[in-house]
Parts: C-alpha cells; structure tokens; sequence
C-alpha cells in the first residue's frame, strides 16, 4: 500500500463537522450507545459530500471489513486507557500524570487520523449526491446499530446534530 494522505480532505472536513457545537457530544453518544464508529460516520459524511454514497449495505460491510483490525487492535485500546486515565487524580500521581494522558491522547488521535486515511481510501468522489446527507448518515447508524441490537431511532437525535454539522462543512 502507498503511503497514505493523513491531512486529506477527508481529514479537514471530519475536523471541521467535530468542531460544531454538540457534535462531539453527540458522536459520543452514537459510539457508546449502538457501537458506531464515529471515523466511520466523519469520512462516511465526507464521501456524501464529495457525491459518494456508497458508505451503505454490502460496501459498509466490506468497508468495515478492512478497517475493523486497526480499530479493534488499536483506537479503542487507546481510547480505553485514554478513559481509565481521565478518572485517575493528578494529585494522586504528580503533575507529571497530565503529560504521560497528554500522549495517550495524542497517540489516540493519530491513530483516529490513520483510521480515517484508511477509510478515505474507498471513497469514490462523483460530483452530485443523489442522496441526502442525512440518509448517508442514517445508512451507517443502522449498520452499527443493528450490529449491537440497538434500535438506529434512539439515535436520530445525536445523528441530526452530526448531519447538519456535515451539510454545514460541505457548503
């Protein structure tokens, strides 16, 4: 495999939807309530914007397919210790603690951004949309959510604030 475009466009919009008032909040909502992959929404988003909308049924699959090593294996360990760290006091271990969760975090992201590159790899720009961003967005909440038996309407809430993050960044 070439190298891959870490601050691709795909990067730049997935910052600019997670920057929005809410948005953050409501991905966390989304990851920790049907098992979403927020990376998977951001560049999922992305590829609508670009006239791909393909991030849905068979081709979702596959395409969590490829990526489900380097999240499984790598972001979610690293979100994990980046969470057991948040709860463990600076004044129980110093002010030197803030700086080891700093990496953790640090390391998280990047890790995040490789996902995204990865994911990136398969979209496949068009030009026009034929459909909504809003539907691309549902298109992959239903995949998680029927993956963790989760009902994909409890989350039409947290989807809305993200999708009209997405249309914002797309104009």
């Amino acid at each position: 495999m070439s190298d891959l475009a870490l601050d691709g466009p795909h990067w730049t919009f997935a910052l600019a939807v997670y920057r929005q008032p809410g948005v953050s909040e409501a991905c966390l909502a989304l990851q920790d309530g049907c098992g979403l992959d927020v990376n998977t929404l951001l560049v999922g988003l992305y590829a609508w914007s670009v006239g791909d909308d393909g991030f849905a049924g068979d081709r979702l699959a596959d395409i969590d397919a490829a990526i489900e090593p380097m999240r499984e294996g790598v972001v979610k360990p690293l979100r994990g210790v980046r969470r057991q760290m948040k709860g463990m006091a600076e004044a129980r271990f110093g002010v030197a603690w803030d700086g080891v969760r700093n990496r953790v975090k640090s390391a998280e992201l990047s890790a995040e951004q490789f996902e995204q590159a990865l994911l990136a790899n398969h979209v496949m720009p068009g030009g026009a949309s034929q459909g909504s961003a809003r539907a691309a967005g549902e298109a992959i909440v239903d995949f998680y959510a029927g993956r963790a038996g989760a009902s994909a309407a409890d989350f039409a809430g947290p989807l809305a604030v993200v999708v009209a993050a997405a249309e914002a960044a797309a104009r």
